[in-house]
């Protein structure tokens, strides 16, 4: 499995998101260790530090692009397996592993990245993250 690295990035506001995430993608069987996306598509995730949040949001980012995914990749069950992501400890939000797996797919199968909305909430001081 060939892997390839995207770098999300998104300034707005006081502080930013970022995510610099390496995965790959397979055709074949469905594997048992890996989360269903949708019936042709799976996740598996080996970044060790990876915590609920970040599984709940990269899975989300893969449901988005599932038909475009399954669709670039032909016949088959494709598995993405994230190998390793880093984004700063600190001021992290979880929802830009949304971001920054769709914007892998889409770069590692060759579609256009969907439209997303991403803009600060300084009451809330935080993102807040729409995908369309």
């Amino acid at each position: 499995m060939e892997t390839t690295t995207t770098v999300y990035r998104h300034l707005a506001g006081p502080w930013g998101l970022y995510v610099r995430l390496t995965a790959g993608a397979l055709t074949g069987p469905p594997p048992p260790d890996g989360v269903p996306v949708t019936d042709r598509l799976s996740l598996r995730v080996r970044e060790p530090h990876a915590v609920e949040d970040d599984l709940a949001f990269l899975h989300e980012g893969l449901r988005h692009v599932a038909p475009a995914v399954t669709a670039a990749a032909g016949a088959g069950h494709v598995t993405v397996t994230v190998e390793r992501f880093l984004y700063p400890l600190t001021d992290h939000q979880p929802e830009a592993m949304a971001l920054a797996v769709l914007q892998w797919a889409a770069e590692h199968f060759g579609f256009p990245v969907p439209p997303s909305t991403v803009t600060f909430d300084r009451t809330a001081n935080r993102y807040t993250v729409t995908l369309s």
